[in-house]
């Protein structure tokens, strides 16, 4: 008997940590530390600051294959600097009912609801709260689909950042 041993791969975790430009892609993480427990939203570049400031990682490969194996074995992150938690966006995850409510209804419901499909996030999403907006990346990060911000407006834009926002490996 022939046993074949595949390895995990996952295609949306590379792609969203490939893009490294101020305003990246968006990931959820899990924050186990003395200095904070819970689901936290950051955008990939600041993950990638805190590695490369904080724990000397000099090189995109070095954090992308950290970052990687973490997210795709569902690993927490040990981050225990709760100064640069507060004071590079990370944005606490909390359960929002509206934003729980339409996305069981589906993704196509969901995009309708929350995202004009051009413009990125409906207008009116600008008086929601921080909690609405993580709870929002955090539901599209677990169907897989890539977010970020407009540089120019600040909105919340769902799909691939245009060229220019990913970092070039050397």
């Amino acid at each position: 008997m022939m046993m074949s041993c595949t390895k995990k791969e996952n295609k949306f975790y590379k792609e969203v940590i490939s893009y490294a430009h101020r305003n990246g892609t968006y990931v959820t993480i899990d924050i186990d530390s003395d200095v904070y427990k819970g689901k936290v939203i950051t955008q990939n570049n600041r993950l990638f600051q805190y590695y490369y400031l904080l724990k000397g990682i000099k090189t995109q490969e070095e954090y992308e294959s950290i970052v990687y194996d973490k997210l795709l074995n569902n690993e927490s992150f040990n981050i225990n600097d709760k100064k640069f938690i507060d004071e590079h966006l990370f944005m606490e995850y909390r359960h929002v009912s509206e934003v729980d409510s339409i996305s069981k209804l589906g993704k196509s419901v969901f995009i309708d609801y929350f995202f004009n499909r051009n413009d990125g996030v409906k207008s009116n999403m600008w008086h929601k709260t921080q909690h609405t907006e993580a709870a929002i990346i955090k539901q599209l990060f677990d169907w897989e689909l890539m977010c970020y911000n407009d540089c120019e407006t600040g909105l919340l834009i769902l799909g691939t950042p245009p060229r220019g926002f990913r970092r070039e490996k050397k």
